[in-house]
């Protein structure tokens, strides 16, 4: 094959900022041009990657392309993935899942002359549930000093010490301090959210502030120990995030599907089971994006039936429930912790479908979007459909809380608002007479 020019493809957005390559994509598959180190290393690098039975798992699936581009020594070609999600996005446990894997591939890394570039998270993505490192041009060579200490370092300022406030039910605080480009979390932060939930008892206050600054001495021990024994210092981070991994935090949406996950077949389930069942087997989408998922009832019937489905929720604890049970099925089903109402690029979850149920009373008299507001954003969000529920006034969700200032809460109006962006609308039962499926189609 000749040489391809660089006007025949297309570079990826945010690709300018690594040093060692670019991604682009050509033919509809996706390919890394790397400025430097030529095939052998690469094909050597691969074929380590293979034989390891964990890195193999969990590093994106990469080969040498046959084609040439011009300016690039070499190009390879990555596994195509859909759905690619970072750390901003992930509940908690995804994040903790993420972390430890990360480790685990830079200790199998290390042991064989290799290291990452960079210790933070956001090369990495989900596959099925399963955590996967993306960026095959941060492996390299450099195992030196100065390398090992940084790694250490950001491991701690970047993973160890948000995974702390998640034990504090912080994360949503966590995630502000996960990019590079604001002042990480020190020692002192977390001392300071440690000390800070201190009781009321004298004998639970020395045993915080005995806690704290046994965390201290742990990470200062993890700092000296990096250059000497590399892997033990990660090692101790893992342990560390290990014995920090426990949040018993609740929800009060943990058991919102009880009563559909308790009706096992057709004649059982009521209309609203039985009008979703039928609308996804009918419309047959590829892509789903359940806005609103609760405890992913219908996020897991959508998986089930084949459609790539991407799993929505504000709620934390929901969000690590549906990606837990997801990896247990082994589902084809990714799951973001994001208010997507407030996401600066709703189009990487522009899916065929919106499914988005008892949800918009939610969006109206808690989050205050009018009509038209919600109409333009599951606009952004889907393709084709959107099958959403409206519960009217004569619900009790809806009755306690309509007041003068929600008087143009009606169905007329939202099928109105919507009218703007869909062509035509039908209506289905749903699980009370107060409650009403919409099917909404833009074409």
């Amino acid at each position: 094959m000749g040489i391809i020019s660089k006007q025949s493809i297309k570079f990826l957005m945010n690709a300018t900022t690594d040093k060692r390559g670019r991604l682009f994509l050509y033919n509809n598959s996706i390919f890394r041009g790397m400025w430097s180190k030529n095939k052998e290393y690469y094909s050597q690098l691969i074929d380590f990657i293979e034989k390891n039975k964990v890195l193999n798992q969990y590093i994106v699936n990469t080969k040498i392309s046959n084609i040439e581009v011009e300016s690039f020594k070499t190009v390879l070609e990555h596994e195509y993935l859909e759905n690619i999600t970072y750390p901003n996005e992930w509940s908690s446990d995804m994040f903790i899942s993420a972390a430890l894997k990360h480790i685990d591939i830079n200790i199998e890394l290390y042991k064989a002359g290799y290291n990452l570039e960079d210790a933070h998270l956001w090369n990495l993505t989900f596959k099925k549930g399963n955590p996967l490192y993306l960026d095959f041009a941060s492996i390299s060579k450099n195992t030196s000093k100065a390398k090992k200490i940084q790694l250490i370092n950001e491991y701690l300022n970047f993973v160890l010490f948000p995974i702390v406030l998640i034990q504090f039910g912080h994360w949503d605080k966590a995630k502000k301090y996960l990019s590079a480009s604001i002042p990480c979390l020190t020692i002192e932060d977390i001392s300071g959210y440690q000390l800070g939930s201190l009781e009321k008892s004298p004998f639970l206050d020395i045993v915080n502030l005995i806690k704290a600054y046994a965390f201290k001495i742990k990470i200062k021990n993890i700092k000296k120990m990096a250059e000497k024994d590399f892997i033990k210092s990660l090692e101790l981070i893992k342990s560390l995030i290990l014995e920090k991994k426990c949040n018993n935090s609740q929800s009060v949406w943990q058991n919102y599907h009880a009563d559909e996950n308790k009706k096992k077949n057709i004649q059982e389930m009521h209309d609203k089971q039985k009008s979703i069942i039928n609308l996804i087997d009918t419309l047959k989408p590829e892509t789903v994006l359940d806005f609103g998922c609760a405890t992913g009832y219908y996020s897991y019937l959508c998986a089930k039936k084949g459609c790539n489905v991407t799993a929505s929720d504000i709620d934390d604890y929901i969000v690590n429930e549906v990606y837990n049970g997801a990896k247990v099925q082994d589902l084809l089903l990714n799951t973001i912790h994001y208010d997507l109402f407030r996401h600066d690029n709703k189009s990487k979850f522009k899916s065929e479908m919106v499914l988005s149920l008892a949800v918009i009373h939610h969006l109206v008299f808690s989050s205050k979007y009018n009509f038209e507001k919600i109409a333009e954003v599951f606009s952004e969000l889907t393709d084709k459909y959107l099958i959403t529920e409206f519960i009217d006034k004569n619900d009790i969700f809806v009755k306690e809380r309509l007041t003068d200032e929600f008087s143009f809460y009606n169905i007329e109006n939202f099928k109105n608002a919507l009218s703007k962006y869909f062509v035509r609308c039908e209506e289905y039962p749903s699980s009370s007479e107060n409650r009403t499926i919409l099917l909404f189609y833009k074409e």
